[in-house]
């Protein structure tokens, strides 16, 4: 059983909490990405 799936089912974590989590995970990957690329495109 996925970690996710097994933290949902207790009910504690409720799927717009997840949603807002992968949200700011997906927009501070980007972020990071973003920064790489203009850092490495210097060299």
């Amino acid at each position: 059983m996925p970690p996710n799936s097994l933290a949902y089912s207790t009910g504690f974590i409720e799927g717009k909490d997840m949603a807002k989590t992968g949200a700011l995970l997906g927009i501070l990957g980007l972020f990071v990405i973003y920064t790489a690329v203009i850092i490495l495109e210097a060299y």
